[in-house]
């Protein structure tokens, strides 16, 4: 995470603070966060502080995100949470794993092995060649 640095000196030369906050210009934070320099001379409080930005709302940002993306891919690939181990963070069932097994395989396995033995077998190099053929077994138990 980046961070704030404050001082409130009023004896700092305006050369010193040019170069200090270049240099926490020039620094990077963890991940996007950019760090940032300012000094206020009039400033009561503590002669130097260093702020961090984003510490815990990071972590829920970052939880948050990661939750997401785990649901997009799953959904994307329309893959049953349960099959996957996913634990059910509300009070929903998965059902059962076996039956959800077997919808999985003949609503989205079989027709991706289907399609991709078609365009495999109907390469025009393959089409006369049987040792180059891709079969799938499609059988459901």
């Amino acid at each position: 995470m980046g961070f704030i640095l404050y001082t409130t000196d009023s004896k700092l030369s305006k050369e010193d603070e040019e170069k200090m906050a270049k240099r926490v210009a020039q620094s990077k934070g963890i991940g996007n966060f950019r760090s940032l320099y300012m000094n206020v001379p009039a400033g009561k409080e503590k002669g130097i502080q260093l702020i961090p930005v984003g510490d815990i709302a990071t972590k829920d940002e970052f939880k948050r995100i990661k939750d997401i993306t785990a649901q997009d891919i799953l959904v994307s690939h329309r893959f049953p949470p349960g099959k996957g181990g996913i634990v059910p963070t509300n009070t929903a069932v998965f059902g059962d794993p076996e039956k959800v097994g077997r919808e999985y395989l003949r609503d989205v396995i079989i027709p991706i092995c289907e399609i991709m033995s078609d365009e495999i077998n109907s390469d025009t190099e393959i089409v006369n060649r049987k040792d180059l053929r891709v079969e799938f077994d499609l059988t459901v138990v």
